[in-house]
């Protein structure tokens, strides 16, 4: 059996940047489900909730490349 690990860190504020640039940057990184739960979030928060999301998106995309 093996064990998959993948780490990435995002800096919250280049998420909120890339967030405003780009009109799309939710809907291609969010599920849908992802997106209702971030209505809830204001403030930093909101921004803290897609970048934690993404983050683990890219670890887990890291530890499955071959």
């Amino acid at each position: 059996m093996s064990c998959l690990i993948g780490i990435d860190v995002e800096s919250i504020s280049d998420i909120k940047a890339a967030v405003l640039k780009h009109e799309r940057f939710i809907d291609r990184i969010l599920t849908a489900k992802e997106k209702k739960q971030l209505q809830s979030r204001k403030g930093d928060a909101y921004y803290a909730y897609i970048a934690g999301r993404y983050s683990a998106k890219e670890a887990y995309a890291k530890a499955h490349r071959g």
